[in-house]
């Protein structure tokens, strides 16, 4: 994974796209709304070599969707206000294929993808931090619900993003892996619970990396004892 202070990094998987292997990444980049910020995105893409990178913290307003070079990215936010907002970054060799752009709100949109043998539903998030309202996070994980109920059964999906959610280390049931990182938060345990009533697995916990790989965020203030403050919040 890549990242700064203050920021976060790349967690990165393969997938198979019609019987072909593509990377996917998610990333949260605090904000597209400045001069260069897409470009260098991209740009690590090329050099993770990822066909697919879901973006949280976009801050483009409104949704749509808008090519560069060879990417194509689609994005879902709030109108006429740089905030919050999601994005899917797609080569243009998956982005060819993309069938649907639904953008549901500055938290959430789904990218579906024609493949072979089965189509590719691509979910990104963008969840409320532990500061918000519980009943706030809970009617964001009922809306990622919709949309995940909402495909066929038969069909892959592929959830990603900023979950501001801590797992934490140890194995739960089939869908959490014995690899996480730290303590699990309240965050975790809706995501854990989400993650088993919806029959989908937490790919970050399945893989035993050292601890500097597991990271996605970092404090941009040390703690008391004078450490960084690095935790694992983004998943797919």
């Amino acid at each position: 994974p890549i990242g700064s202070p203050g920021g976060a990094g790349v967690s990165n998987y393969d997938v198979n796209f019609c019987q072909q292997h593509t990377r996917i990444g998610t990333w949260n980049v605090r904000t597209m709304a400045q001069a260069g910020k897409i470009e260098t995105a991209i740009k690590e893409m090329e050099r993770l070599n990822l066909k697919v990178l879901g973006v949280s913290e976009m801050r483009w307003p409104g949704a749509s969707y808008c090519d560069i070079g060879d990417h194509r990215i689609y994005y879902s936010g709030v109108p006429s206000k740089y905030e919050h907002g999601v994005g899917i970054i797609i080569h243009k060799l998956v982005a060819q294929n993309v069938s649907n752009f639904v953008p549901v709100n500055e938290r959430l949109m789904l990218v579906q993808v024609n493949a072979n043998p089965v189509n590719v539903n691509i979910i990104q998030v963008y969840a409320p931090t532990s500061d918000y309202s519980e009943t706030e996070i809970d009617n964001f994980y009922a809306q990622v619900n919709k949309v995940v109920q909402s495909i066929p059964k038969k069909e892959v999906r592929i959830i990603l993003g900023d979950f501001n959610a801590k797992i934490g280390k140890g194995r739960s049931g089939n869908h959490v892996g014995p690899h996480g990182l730290g303590e699990r938060n309240d965050n975790g345990d809706k995501l854990c619970t989400f993650a088993g009533e919806n029959d989908l697995i937490i790919m970050n916990t399945f893989f035993e990396l050292p601890p500097r790989r597991l990271y996605t965020w970092t404090s941009p203030q040390n703690g008391k004892d004078g450490k960084l403050i690095r935790n694992q919040i983004d998943y797919i």
